[in-house]
């Protein structure tokens, strides 16, 4: 027997039972815990909005970092198209005068204080120097002035 807060002493139903009728069980419906349909549809959108926001900022600060170290390996794998740097060859002929947008520009480089153009063995020239003994000159674009590329070998041919 325990003691009634209204200070009646009453025995407390058999383990098992159901309550006495002084204490009735309240209707389902009145204590249910679950949320409106409308609220989950509120949580729904919210919790979509911040899986799209954090999907966001993981690829915009993933992404620059593993396409660089995918650049990397495929250079080292297959090769880099190096640009050339055409001015040197002029350094003692008033510096280097780039070609217009024409047809040809690729082959129409020349030095300040010459007529003459600069020739294909001197830019080759100039690709070895610039990016090693294995570089290999060959043209992209014959109407782009920087037509020219040096390819760097990589360990696949």
């Amino acid at each position: 027997m325990t003691a009634d807060l209204n200070g009646e002493d009453e025995s407390d139903p058999p383990h098992g039972q159901g309550p006495t009728r002084d204490n009735p069980s309240l209707p389902a419906d009145l204590i249910s815990t679950q949320s409106s349909p409308a609220n989950r549809g509120k949580h729904r959108r919210v919790a979509e909005i911040l899986i799209a926001l954090i999907t966001g900022l993981l690829v915009g600060v993933l992404l620059p970092p593993v396409s660089h170290i995918i650049d990397n390996i495929g250079g080292y794998l297959f090769g880099v198209d190096q640009p050339i740097e055409l001015s040197p060859i002029c350094n003692n002929m008033g510096g280097i005068v780039p070609p217009h947008a024409e047809t040809n520009a690729a082959y129409q480089w020349r030095c300040a204080h010459s007529s003459r153009w600069i020739s294909r063995r001197q830019i080759q020239q100039r690709c070895i120097t610039q990016w090693g003994p294995n570089a290999q000159l060959f043209l992209r674009d014959p109407n782009s002035a920087s037509g020219w590329k040096c390819r760097t070998p990589g360990l696949l041919p």
